[in-house]
């Protein structure tokens, strides 16, 4: 139950500081909650911004990192709820990333436990294992896990068997400067030559069973 605490409170990364007003009119179906978050992301590549008329200088919202930042990018774009559908022009660009980052601090502020993972997911080109980041929710009905792709554009819950782990991800790790200094850059060079190594050696093992990431799986650093 402490751990169910843990992921119930906002991350530095979840945590929508000042932007919290604008969290008030959640659902409460994680569904719901997957179909906002899919709605606030268009995905910088595979949703071909430019065919929207989205200027290529928008890129930089792909780095916007924390759910704070994002959140009031999404504002500036579109001042109306965040609950209500919002064409493509006005959407965040980012990637899985984002919209996983969102989902948990939509989640996180209704106080459902969330947490996110990464690893690869079988399910968008057959045979292949694609670099992918979803979230885990606790379903309080069943008392377990559930996988929810919050980047999908199904709600259908995500088989467990369809996504190969690399890790259980805190964002705020996954997340760290990309110039950090001191003690924090050694830890970061040193967490991403163990997790690229290891995605070398996943992409290349094709049809492997979940245990391949369960095996691999790496410690996070506190």
């Amino acid at each position: 139950m402490e751990a169910l605490a843990y992921y119930a409170n906002q991350s530095p990364i979840t945590d929508p500081g000042e932007m919290a007003r604008h969290l008030g009119d959640l659902p409460h179906d994680l569904a719901g909650l997957q179909r906002i978050a899919r709605g606030l992301v268009l995905h910088y590549r595979a949703d071909n911004p430019s065919a929207h008329g989205i200027p290529e200088n928008r890129l930089t919202e792909v780095d916007s990192r924390d759910a704070e930042t994002m959140l009031q990018r999404l504002l500036e774009l579109d001042s109306r709820p965040l609950t209500q559908p919002r064409p493509p022009q006005t959407r965040l660009l980012g990637c899985c990333h984002d919209c996983t980052v969102l989902y948990l601090t939509m989640a996180r502020q209704l106080r459902i436990p969330a947490r996110a993972r990464v690893g690869f997911a079988t399910y968008f080109v057959p045979g292949l294992n694609l670099d992918h980041e979803v979230a885990e929710v606790w379903d309080a009905g069943q008392a377990r896990w559930r996988l929810v792709d919050p980047s999908s554009a199904t709600t259908t819950p995500t088989p467990a068997t369809a996504f190969r782990w690399t890790r259980r991800m805190c964002p705020e790790i996954a997340s760290w400067s990309p110039a950090p200094h001191g003690r924090r850059a050694a830890q970061v060079r040193q967490i991403r030559r163990r997790f690229w190594s290891i995605q070398g050696s996943m992409s290349r093992t094709r049809g492997a069973g979940p245990t391949c990431a369960t095996t691999s799986s790496m410690t996070w650093l506190p």
